[in-house]
């Protein structure tokens, strides 16, 4: 509660201020969302938020080095670096303008490394970490992960952890949603057609044989496959949805969460 205080106080006054029509320039659902975008992007996200932390918690010692792959509103980074762990973040802001700027000040001014880069283009001299987050990005990526998951086990140490949440597109909603509704499990069509070329939002959302699959493919091992179950919100129905499916196995839960390390071999 404290942490999500001080997240509040700090990000939603930029937030509001912050100029969404340029942000959602290439993801409409951005500026559809303009009214309290501390809500759509903190609030709504905060079950996998919590989820992340309370791993690096219990799991990863204090003052070890963290890579957040995908800033965006920096909540993990700030998150990390106020319990003490030494945090770069990485965004692309060629997409952005100066509309992520003030996101980027409030990183730095809670002593987070900031670069601007392409990960998938650029490297960062060598520079290795003892975690590595991918958090809600993969599936924006505009075609195969194949190459930034090399890179990211290039820069994890060799006892590293990668930490890595995905949607999970055969939540029970979106099932539901596609068998009694016709609705579609890609992104809502309106924010798709009203979005600028190219369209920023998810290409492609993961089912957990895809998750696996793309793990050991690309040289990892998963030590830790859980699932994200989101706290209730929206309509009656959608809430109902939500409960029920997540009393359900993780195959119906709203993201996956996954701890890998390198495979050696």
């Amino acid at each position: 509660p404290d942490h999500f205080n001080k997240l509040k106080n700090i990000l939603e006054p930029e937030l509001l201020n912050m100029d969404m029509s340029r942000v959602g320039k290439y993801n409409f659902s951005y500026t559809k969302n303009s009214d309290d975008p501390f809500a759509y992007m903190v609030n709504a996200e905060w079950s996998y938020y919590e989820k992340v932390l309370s791993w690096y918690l219990d799991n990863v010692p204090k003052k070890s080095t963290v890579l957040e792959i995908g800033m965006f509103v920096p909540v993990i980074p700030l998150l990390l670096s106020w319990e003490g762990y030494k945090v770069t973040a990485i965004e692309n802001l060629n997409f952005y303008g100066k509309a992520l700027d003030p996101m980027v000040k409030i990183a730095k001014d809670n002593d987070i490394e900031f670069l601007n880069i392409d990960i998938i283009e650029e490297d960062l001299d060598g520079n290795k970490f003892d975690c590595i987050n991918l958090l809600a990005v993969i599936e924006h990526i505009l075609g195969s992960p194949k190459a930034l998951l090399s890179k990211i086990r290039f820069m994890l140490n060799e006892s590293g952890r990668f930490v890595f949440v995905v949607p999970n597109q055969a939540r029970l909603i979106r099932r539901l949603g596609l068998m009694f509704g016709g609705i579609s499990v890609l992104p809502e069509y309106e924010d798709y057609y009203k979005s600028d070329y190219p369209f920023e939002g998810h290409h492609r959302e993961y089912v957990l044989s895809e998750v696996k699959y793309m793990f050991a493919k690309s040289n990892f091992i998963i030590t830790s496959l859980d699932s994200v179950k989101y706290k209730p919100h929206g309509s009656l129905l959608k809430k109902i949805i939500t409960i029920i499916g997540n009393f359900l196995p993780k195959q119906f839960h709203q993201a996956f969460f996954v701890i890998a390390k390198k495979n050696k071999y």
